[in-house]
C-alpha cells in the first residue's frame, strides 16, 4: 500500500468510525463491542488493500461489513446486551436533568423498537438515528429502495400506533 492510498484511509477512518461506532452500538447493545467491531472491519479492509477510490460508494461498503459484523456477532454471542446509554462517551457530556431524559428516551425507543419486524426496526434505526439515505441502506442491506421505504412507513405506522397507546394509558387522553 502506497502513500496515497494510505492517507485516503485515514480519511475514510476519520469520516466514518464515530458513524460505524453508534451504528454498531445500536445493534449489538455495548460500545466497547461497537468499537472492537468497527476496528476489526477498519483492520479486515487495511489488509486486503481494498482501494477506496475504486470502490463505488465506500461509505455504503463499510455500512454492509459492518452490519455483517454485527449479525455475526450477534449470533456468536445469542444476545444483545444492551448496555446503558453512559457507556456512550457522547453521553456523558449532556448536562444532568437532559442525561436522565435521554436515558429514559432512549429505553423507550429502544422498547418501542423491540416490538417492531426486525426488518422494519432495522430500517427505522437506519433511517432516524443513522440518518441514512434510502438510497444507502437499499445499498446496505441489498434491497430495493422501495422496499426500504415501505418497511420504513409500516415501521414508523406501528410506532406512531404504538405510542398513541401508551400515551391512553399513561395520561388517559
Amino acid at each position: 500500500m502506497n502513500l496515497k492510498q494510505i492517507k485516503e484511509f485515514e480519511k475514510i477512518i476519520e469520516q466514518y468510525q464515530d458513524q460505524l461506532v453508534k451504528y454498531a452500538f445500536y445493534r449489538v447493545g455495548s460500545y466497547e463491542d461497537a468499537q472492537d467491531i468497527v476496528q476489526n472491519t477498519f483492520i479486515r479492509f487495511f489488509s486486503k488493500q481494498i482501494e477506496v477510490n475504486k470502490l463505488d460508494n465506500s461509505k455504503s461498503y463499510l455500512y454492509r461489513c459492518i452490519h455483517n459484523a454485527c449479525i455475526d456477532f450477534i449470533r456468536v454471542n445469542n444476545k444483545i446486551k444492551y448496555d446503558s446509554l453512559e457507556s456512550f462517551p457522547e453521553i456523558n457530556n449532556i448536562e444532568t436533568t437532559s442525561h436522565f431524559d435521554l436515558i429514559e428516551e432512549y429505553k423507550r425507543i429502544n422498547a418501542m423498537l423491540r416490538n417492531l419486524p426486525i426488518d422494519q426496526s432495522e430500517i427505522v434505526q437506519m433511517r432516524c438515528i443513522d440518518e441514512l439515505s434510502f438510497i444507502e441502506i437499499a445499498e446496505i442491506l441489498k434491497i430495493p429502495i422501495t422496499t426500504a421505504k415501505s418497511r420504513f412507513k409500516y415501521g414508523i405506522e406501528k410506532l406512531k400506533t404504538s405510542y398513541m397507546k401508551e400515551r391512553e394509558v399513561n395520561y388517559g387522553l
